[in-house]
């Protein structure tokens, strides 16, 4: 996901390709899937809410291609120019809005997903696990 927001966090922002959106849509699914078989509930909460906010950055980037696309069909004579420069740039501008969401949905997500995991990627134990796991080693 951080590909994906750093895709459109940039200075310039270049448009999508229809094929990229649909396999970016792919990707994203893909690994909620992922998540969201190998996460406790509270961990695929977090992965849903990013799931989410990566969706809405994938549906802004096809959106803003549609009105790049017809803005560069029209002449700058063309008396709907203007409107379709505003529509265009406006688009860039919510699909960042939505990028900036993405970043923020994906950095608490992390800190959610580092709570619920050791510093060697398992899971931490529960108490009463760690408790019986002591015990355990106390008597060996």
């Amino acid at each position: 996901m951080t590909d994906l927001k750093e895709r459109v966090l940039v200075d310039s922002y270049e448009n999508t390709r229809s094929e990229e959106t649909v396999n970016l849509r792919k990707e994203v699914n893909s690994r909620w899937v992922d998540l969201s078989l190998h996460g406790p509930d509270f961990v695929i909460v977090g992965a849903s809410r990013v799931r989410d906010a990566a969706l809405e950055v994938v549906s802004h980037m096809a959106v803003a291609r549609v009105y790049a696309d017809h803005l560069i069909g029209l002449d700058e004579e063309d008396e709907r120019f203007a409107e379709a420069q505003y529509n265009a740039g406006r688009s860039v501008d919510l699909l960042q809005v939505a990028a900036r969401t993405l970043a923020r949905d994906v950095d608490e997500f992390a800190l959610t997903a580092s709570a619920a995991l050791n510093d060697d990627g398992t899971r931490r134990a529960s108490p009463l696990r760690r408790r019986r796991m002591l015990r355990r080693q106390l008597n060996a």
